[in-house]
């Protein structure tokens, strides 16, 4: 059995790791990427551009209607001094998982994104691009999401 003294010294010691735990928390939360949804845009429909410091960020599906259970194409424009860091794909409407986008520069200001989206049980399918940029100004990355829909084509 612990004494009044240790047990003081056990609270103090619990208390100080709960707080550094709540710091740590809260410098994290405060930390996240910046995340900016252009909704008007819909990419099934055209290709979607959304300003970023430097210049315009356009994004392009480029086969439509956007395929299922085949390879997916994505071009990315990026405006000078922008890096795009990472891609990946989410169902809105059904969870399907964190789907990568494999990205390859093309040109200093060019990316082509593959991927592939599979099919499920729901005849059409809301999905979220979500993108994660550096641009030259913000230390921390910046993140742009578009959504788009997919409907099971008749066979």
């Amino acid at each position: 059995m612990l004494k009044r003294p240790e047990l003081i010294k056990l609270s103090l010691v619990i208390a100080l790791l709960a707080m550094v735990l709540l710091i740590a928390l809260w410098l994290q939360e405060n930390q996240k990427e910046t995340a900016l949804d252009d909704s008007d845009c819909r990419l099934e429909n055209s290709a979607c551009s959304v300003q970023l410091e430097g210049g315009n960020l356009e994004v392009e599906i480029l086969s439509r209607p956007i395929p299922l259970e085949e390879q997916v194409i994505i071009d990315f424009q990026l405006p000078s001094g922008a890096e795009l860091l990472k891609a990946h794909i989410e169902g809105i409407n059904m969870y399907m998982g964190r789907i990568p986008v494999l990205l390859e520069r093309l040109d200093a200001q060019t990316v082509r994104g593959q991927t592939f989206l599979g099919s499920c049980s729901e005849p059409s399918m809301k999905w979220r691009l979500i993108l994660v940029l550096q641009v030259p100004s913000q230390a921390q990355p910046v993140t742009r999401q578009f959504q788009f829909s997919t409907s099971i084509r008749p066979v």
